[in-house]
């Protein structure tokens, strides 16, 4: 991977972690539904398979 990919990817997971930490701390994992969860977890797949590809892309191309 490149370093701006690297750094892209670094920077949405680090403000997914923080978003989630805020969602819960602040007591929304107690009332909201259980699909707030879900939808981090969807967006941490997406993430792990974004950084796949663009992997994949970077070996191939090379």
């Amino acid at each position: 991977m490149s370093k701006s990919n690297i750094i892209v990817t670094v920077v949405l997971a680090a403000l997914s972690i923080l978003l989630l930490c805020l969602w819960h701390f602040q007591g929304f994992s107690a009332t909201d539904a259980p699909l707030d969860l879900v939808l981090s977890v969807v967006w941490w797949i997406v993430i792990i398979i974004g950084v796949v590809l663009v992997t994949k892309v970077g070996k191939t191309n090379r």
